[in-house]
């Protein structure tokens, strides 16, 4: 998923965190709407610059998430159910596959399947650590 998540910041540009990475990252991380975490983790989950997300694609990204299991038999008809029920969930036009207005209609009637298909925005807690840590006086303006 780190790859992923350095193609949508930066659309592959460079190899490095150039700064104009790292400020693009800290600005969606700790300020980011909700259409603009869409946007990112949509871009995030398709993994072959289509414009949707196929049924093999939410395959492969939930069998990355889950945790492995002694019986590998166990965590491929697990992610099976789970593709086929947010097929049915965020499906919306009912064509097969998930666009990003099939993506985005889903998330923002349930805010919880933003991360659905992997973890690609730090935890909230996490946001909070770091804006108490290095911006103090960050409520008080």
């Amino acid at each position: 998923m780190m790859e992923r998540v350095m193609v949508a910041l930066d659309r592959g540009t460079s190899p490095y965190v150039t700064m104009t990475t790292f400020a693009k990252a800290m600005s969606l991380y700790l300020r980011g709407s909700l259409e603009e975490r869409i946007n990112y983790a949509f871009t995030c989950y398709d993994l072959l610059s289509e414009g949707y997300l196929r049924r093999e694609t939410m395959y492969q990204l939930m069998k990355k998430s889950l945790a492995k299991s002694s019986r590998d038999d166990d965590v491929e008809e697990a992610v099976k159910e789970l593709v086929d029920i947010m097929m049915k969930r965020m499906d919306v036009d009912l064509d097969g596959v998930i666009n990003f207005n099939d993506f985005r209609e889903s998330v923002l009637k349930t805010p919880t399947l933003l991360e659905s298909l992997g973890y690609c925005l730090p935890e909230r807690p996490a946001v909070y650590s770091f804006i108490a840590t290095w911006c103090p006086t960050w409520n008080s303006m």
